[in-house]
């Protein structure tokens, strides 16, 4: 409180004191909110094992028909709740990166892979950072061009596609082709084989037939870049 001003009455200093106005700032929660993260809980299937863990399990707990785990809410991971607390985490912060987005979030809130579903899939997603922030990674170089094969059969390229829906047991295929011919070689395989069973298929469909090539052009799988 500031004291009387000795130069005026006490009656006028009265008078100016009475007409200060305090303000009182009041915080309420979004009851629409909780009322969805209480619905949520009902059809989130991490949320319904975790329920029927409260009191079984040290550290999951329960109030006000919200569930904690330790010190953070659970929040299911059902319509826009994660994407709104993204938006409140990221876009309204100023769109920092992933780790101090996450760093705002992982105090109070908790859900499986959240850290996974801001960093690979919101960030990357936010139109304006894709539009504002320049590159963190070096441009790239020019392309360069594959030199011509002199000879049919003397390169081949090499491709995987899938994974495909289950067909007479295969869910893959690859894709053997002479660079200069455009001959094509498909095989039906799987997935999961390894660098011996690729060497065999390749032996089978391509060397028996065309003889052994030149060069192979695959990209980086690990099946092109291992024994093969």
């Amino acid at each position: 409180m500031p004291s009387p001003d000795t130069t005026l009455p006490y009656s006028v200093w009265s008078q100016k004191q009475s007409a200060t106005v305090n303000v009182v700032l009041s915080i309420t929660t979004d009851t629409s909110v909780l009322q969805s993260i209480c619905d949520g809980y009902k059809t989130d299937e991490f949320c319904i094992k975790t329920r029927t863990s409260v009191g079984s399990v040290p550290g999951i707990t329960m109030a006000n028909n919200l569930i904690y785990v330790g010190d953070h809410l659970l929040i299911p991971h059902v319509g826009d709740l994660c994407e709104n607390l993204f938006c409140l985490a990221h876009d309204m912060l100023g769109h920092f990166g992933a780790d101090k987005s996450y760093t705002a979030l992982k105090d109070a809130y908790y859900w499986p892979n959240m850290r996974c579903d801001l960093e690979a899939s919101y960030i990357p997603s936010c139109p304006q950072c894709q539009c504002n922030k320049s590159l963190t990674t070096h441009p790239a170089g020019l392309l360069h061009p594959l030199p011509i094969p002199d000879k049919w059969g003397n390169s081949v390229a090499m491709d995987f596609v899938g994974p495909l829906p289950i067909d007479k047991g295969y869910d893959c295929i690859l894709t053997m082709t002479d660079r200069l011919g455009a001959d094509i070689h498909i095989v039906p395989t799987h997935c999961d084989i390894g660098a011996e069973e690729l060497a065999l298929i390749f032996f089978n469909h391509w060397y028996c037939k065309n003889g052994l090539p030149l060069h192979i052009v695959s990209d980086c799988d690990k099946l092109f870049i291992s024994k093969f």
